[in-house]
């Protein structure tokens, strides 16, 4: 991932609203399991998948105004 696309992301990581981050980060950079995750944040594994959704999708949303496309 070059400089540029890498700093985007973090940018729209950094814009979402707190507890889709905490979801997203321990699922992607803590690399925990949806039952890790839901205990280290206290709340229900549907709960932490709601919130990756919700993250991810608001994330593809920035991304793309950014002019970054999925691939």
């Amino acid at each position: 991932m070059d400089m540029l696309r890498s700093s985007m992301l973090r940018e729209a990581l950094a814009r979402l609203p707190p507890k889709e981050r905490e979801a997203i980060e321990a699922l992607y950079f803590k690399e925990l399991s949806v039952t890790e995750a839901a205990k280290l944040i206290g709340c229900k594994r549907d709960t932490v998948r709601d919130r990756e959704r919700r993250g991810i999708k608001r994330m593809r949303q920035m991304l793309s105004e950014y002019g970054i496309k999925d691939t």
